[in-house]
């Protein structure tokens, strides 16, 4: 779904998430995506870097580490 939903706009993009928000509650959903506001609300996130796992963690610690991968990202 990412790469049908990479050139939405913002408010676009905020309907879908609450709509799988609410559709799929109850389910484990992968997200790829290349806007980080995309995956920051998940329950974990998976950073990978040429095919290697670099960390896996909360969002909320992933940003709390300031040296971590995906807290360079912000």
């Amino acid at each position: 779904m990412d790469e049908a939903t990479s050139n939405i706009d913002v408010a676009s993009e905020k309907n879908i998430q609450n709509l799988i928000d609410e559709e799929f509650k109850n389910s484990t959903v992968l997200t790829v995506a290349h806007r980080l506001n995309t995956i920051v609300r998940s329950d974990k996130i998976l950073v990978l870097s040429f095919g290697k796992i670099l960390e896996y963690d909360s969002p909320e610690n992933l940003k709390a580490d300031s040296s971590s991968a995906f807290y360079s990202l912000f």
